[in-house]
């Protein structure tokens, strides 16, 4: 009996845990979108425009994850509820839209389906990623941290530069910062022999 209770437990404590990913994630993405609409802070188009926050989005969703399984479906999952986030936050009224069907189609046919597809690349690989990270790998997160620091030079070589230095310096810097903890992670544990 207290093992049924215990499997009911953790299954109820699973999908709230699944729920709270999946509306934070939506959430980033509606917040990323609306960053990048503010006019008056030409930072915020250049935020907006970064792509290694949404390859940490899955990575972190993998990190929560028990198994690895688990971490590809959240990873994918998060993914995708941020990106419908982000759509829908452009299709909003604070946007000055409307949300029918014209305007999503209208949106897909301007290209934006490519961050769809793109994403379900990147959120089951990064998701996986994160749950390897948890369990000793320590090459996924070199690739994450990877993303922040490289990321203004993969601007700067494909002629679309961040114009705001305070905006990729703050990124190398995330990333710099990111690379001290995990050296100071790997240092100072016992890394499991879990094979990802």
């Amino acid at each position: 009996m207290c093992s049924v209770r215990s499997k009911g437990e953790t299954l109820k404590r699973s999908v709230a845990v699944a729920v709270l990913l999946l509306c934070a994630s939506a959430a980033f993405g509606a917040a990323d979108q609306y960053v990048g609409s503010l006019s008056s802070h030409p930072w915020g188009a250049y935020v907006s425009g970064l792509s290694a926050p949404w390859l940490l989005l899955p990575f972190l969703v993998g990190v929560t994850q028990r198994t690895p399984r688990a971490a590809v479906v959240m990873g994918a999952a998060c993914t995708f509820a941020a990106l419908t986030g982000y759509a829908l936050m452009t299709l909003s009224p604070f946007e000055n839209a409307q949300l029918n069907v014209a305007s999503v189609l209208a949106f897909l046919r301007a290209g934006n389906y490519r961050w769809f597809v793109a994403g379900a690349v990147t959120g089951p690989l990064f998701g996986r990623g994160g749950w390897a990270w948890r369990h000793g790998r320590v090459g996924w997160a070199a690739v994450a941290v990877a993303a922040f620091c490289l990321e203004p030079v993969f601007h700067l070589v494909l002629g679309s530069p961040i114009r705001v230095p305070a905006v990729w310096q703050g990124e190398v810097l995330l990333g710099l910062v990111a690379t001290a903890f995990l050296t100071y992670r790997l240092r100072n544990r016992a890394v499991p022999s879990v094979r990802a």
